[in-house]
């Protein structure tokens, strides 16, 4: 097998694109691989086209953090409890210390009052910089099956009996590194005044570039520091409120009959054999060819097509590369063939390859 470059993969691929209530994007590519003794094998390639813009429902994950026993309280939209799990993590070094209700103010200034109310958090002691253990952490993960894309970040923050004080905002996806949004941000303060008239500060981050796939965790990280610990005779504190995470959830991985509905060749009903398959799965076709499938055969469900070709592995490996890592035009590919094929061929060209180390 042999190398071939990014412009005879380009000629020899005929993508298509699949459009479904201009949604969904969906690729099929039928191809066949030559075995031993004249040996054919059928694998089908169902390649789920989803780009990050037209990801189906909008979503919302949200912590009142009103109720100083349940910080980790969170109201999701509608059915997303089926999408997505939250979490809240409070530091090692931070601790609830009280509740404000209404703010202070000034003289000739009136205070307003919380909804939900504020919750104290107070350092064990000072730190002048970012520290672990000095943070609040909310987690969303997708359940299996989904992904979640955050477009938008939004909270309230206030610094209490301080006019000093500062935090950072970070975001984490997966096991990647930690990305600042923002830092040495200096909310207001519980007072209002002149200047302040709620008493508080909100704050927005908008998100453009994150996609968190199914088992990872997308996590913002409120880093806290520059307020008196508990350990000197005048602490103070820092709170949030209504800190929300919005974006956008995928549709679950559905099963190959849900893009097409018949598929056949001379070996006999394919559709029979691979329907139920989903995303990862494969299918070891009892009996082999010795013959061509030259009659292999799709028929499309409602408001798909598809387009069938063929081309040998190097040049299917070396697509799958470039669509997923270049022009990422798909995230998933679902294999189907005989047990061999799928389980150790794929793997062992995979590895013979540097440019394809990355599937």
């Amino acid at each position: 097998m042999k190398k071939l470059t990014n412009k005879r993969i380009k000629e020899k691929i005929i993508r298509h694109k699949i459009i479904k209530d201009k949604t969904i994007k969906e690729k099929i590519i039928m191809h066949k691989t030559i075995m031993t003794k004249k040996l054919f094998a059928i694998v089908a390639l169902l390649m789920a086209v989803c780009p990050p813009s037209l990801l189906a429902d909008p979503v919302d994950v949200r912590w009142p953090m009103g109720d100083p026993d349940n910080l980790a309280a969170s109201t999701l939209t509608a059915g997303a409890e089926d999408l997505l799990t939250p979490a809240l993590t409070l530091g090692g070094r931070l601790s609830v210390t009280g509740v404000k209700t209404a703010s202070d103010a000034d003289a000739g200034y009136t205070a307003v009052t919380y909804d939900p109310q504020l919750v104290l958090l107070t350092p064990s002691t000072r730190v002048e910089t970012k520290t672990a253990g000095h943070n609040v952490l909310f987690k969303v993960t997708p359940k299996t099956g989904h992904t979640f894309k955050p477009l938008l970040i939004e909270f309230d923050a206030a610094k209490c009996g301080t006019d000093g004080g500062n935090f950072d905002v970070y975001i984490k996806n997966g096991l990647g590194a930690e990305i600042p949004l923002e830092t040495a941000v200096s909310p207001l303060r519980n007072k209002v005044s002149k200047d302040n008239s709620t008493g508080k500060s909100h704050h927005a981050y908008r998100i453009s570039d994150q996609l968190v796939q199914a088992g990872r965790t997308f996590q913002l990280i409120l880093y806290a520091y520059n307020f008196n610990g508990q350990d000197t005779e005048n602490p103070k504190s820092i709170a949030f409120s209504n800190v929300t995470i919005s974006g956008a959830t995928d549709e679950p991985i559905y099963d190959a009959s849900h893009y097409f509905t018949a598929a056949s060749c001379s070996a006999g009903d394919l559709l029979a054999a691979v329907g139920s398959l989903k995303d990862g799965e494969s299918y070891a076709w009892p009996t082999k060819l010795y013959e061509e499938p030259t009659d292999l055969s799709v028929t499309a469900a409602e408001g798909y097509t598809a387009t069938i070709t063929y081309a040998d592995r190097c040049i299917t490996l070396t697509a799958l590369q470039d669509l997923l890592f270049d022009t990422f035009e798909i995230r998933r590919v679902l294999v189907i063939g005989p047990l061999r094929v799928a389980r150790d061929t794929w793997p062992a060209e995979i590895e013979k390859w540097e440019h394809l180390k990355s599937l």
